[in-house]
């Protein structure tokens, strides 16, 4: 499983530094990109650059939590097959909600390489299963 390709969006670059290291200590995954600026809009330079490297996963850093929903808006409506993950410092219930409702598919709380590991196992999992599915499909 050790395939999985990330894409990171966040605007400080400690954060990103620290994701990447995160991830990499997972040993499931490899950073393909980082982006520090927010996607504004389907198309602008920051969402173009997420569709180019066409990561598996791309984790959205909530920094600025109301461009960040924004971004995940846009990540999804441009790469519906790619899995977002969202990391923040707070736990706000409603900022949860509305990071799912904006397409994320996990949480991560103060991420750790344990919690990044699951999440990327979740993925991986799931992507293993939609392939099998696929391939026992039948046709009448």
């Amino acid at each position: 499983m050790s395939d999985i390709t990330i894409g990171i969006l966040a605007p400080e670059a400690e954060t990103r530094e620290a994701l990447r290291t995160l991830a990499q200590a997972t040993g499931m995954a490899s950073v393909q990109l980082e982006v520090a600026e927010y996607c504004a809009l389907r198309g602008d330079r920051p969402s173009r650059r997420f569709v180019e490297a066409n990561p598996d996963v791309i984790v959205v850093d909530m920094h600025q939590p109301q461009a960040a929903l924004q971004a995940l808006q846009v990540l999804n409506w441009t790469l519906p097959q790619s899995w977002l993950f969202v990391t923040s410092m707070i736990s706000d219930p409603q900022l949860i909600i509305e990071a799912m409702r904006a397409g994320a598919r996990e949480f991560l709380h103060r991420p750790s390489s344990g919690a990044l590991g699951k999440a990327l196992r979740r993925y991986g999992q799931e992507r293993d299963r939609s392939k099998q599915d696929r391939a026992s499909g039948q046709v009448y």
